[in-house]
């Protein structure tokens, strides 16, 4: 069964720290490798508590190259939560709960780390949000704060050329929050009384099938010559180079990639696989990153 997830990408930058006494520019993978050995010495179960909430980290392979695991979290099932369970023979439900089980739930995400490009890709979760800032605190406290690294999203470059690489501009999305902007659509505050007041509003347009090429300029435009108060939100939905549905957000600037993965009912069939296309889509983007 073919699945769209969207894959974000990390910078690692190791911060002077006693672990890595005499740092310096010729062994910085070297350096990412032994501040995370000193954190996570092998593969195992690690946990920790992130922002009021319990993380788990499952190694599952890890050499001085790369890591790869998974991140988690329990995702409790409450009696108020109206979920059930069903026996599939006698038809009987019953109420599901997961208080005072023993097990859990989790919701989780994979993540793989290239230690030698310092770099980090992970499968987006919006539960699982801040993997990096998990990490980088996992780090620091179980260290002995001895060890530390800044991990943080990698920022587009040049907006106006990954734009350009959007096929099939469907959809533009914008958000308005710049004082009196209900003063730009006077139509509608006509329609709603001239007493009506909005500190923002929202919309999305629908592109006609015949490609503008004067489009992306004027995005590009729009993102320089405003501040992110006045317009917070600026997207543009199409197609990426795979075929699968892409959003490229002007304002946040940050490199993703939506990508398919071909899943099965195999857990074990799955994790070999995904491993495989994290670092495969890690080293196209790290190739797309060389070449430009």
């Amino acid at each position: 069964m073919t699945v769209h997830k969207m894959i974000k990408f990390y910078v690692l930058e190791p911060e002077p720290c006693w672990s890595v006494n005499g740092l310096n520019s010729d062994n910085l993978n070297l350096a990412t490798y032994t501040i995370f050995k000193s954190a996570f010495p092998q593969i195992d179960f690690y946990d920790m508590e992130f922002e009021k909430k319990k993380l788990f980290f499952d190694i599952k392979e890890y050499d001085d190259k790369k890591m790869f695991g998974t991140c988690s979290t329990d995702e409790t099932i409450r009696a108020t939560s109206f979920v059930q369970k069903r026996n599939k023979l006698t038809k009987e439900a019953v109420p599901y709960t997961t208080v005072e089980s023993g097990e859990q739930l989790e919701a989780y995400t994979f993540f793989y780390i290239d230690f030698v490009h310092n770099r980090m890709a992970v499968i987006a979760n919006k539960k699982i949000s801040k993997i990096h800032e998990a990490l980088r605190q996992f780090i620091w406290e179980k260290s002995g704060n001895m060890s530390e690294i800044h991990i943080f999203p990698e920022m587009i470059e040049d907006i106006r050329q990954e734009a350009n690489s959007i096929l099939n501009p469907s959809w533009i999305e914008m958000e308005f929050a710049k004082p009196n902007c209900m003063d730009d659509i006077p139509t509608v505050k006509e329609s709603l009384g001239s007493d009506f007041q909005a500190r923002k509003f929202k919309i999305k347009i629908k592109l006609e099938e015949k490609h503008n090429p004067n489009l992306i300029e004027r995005m590009v435009a729009i993102k320089n010559n405003s501040t992110r108060e006045d317009i917070p939100l600026l997207k543009l939905y199409g197609k990426n180079e795979l075929g699968v549905d892409e959003t490229l957000n002007f304002i946040e600037s940050v490199y993703t990639k939506t990508v398919p993965l071909e899943l099965t009912d195999s857990t074990v069939t799955n994790i070999e696989y995904i491993k495989k296309e994290l670092e495969r889509f890690l080293g196209y983007h790290l190739g797309k990153i060389a070449k430009h």
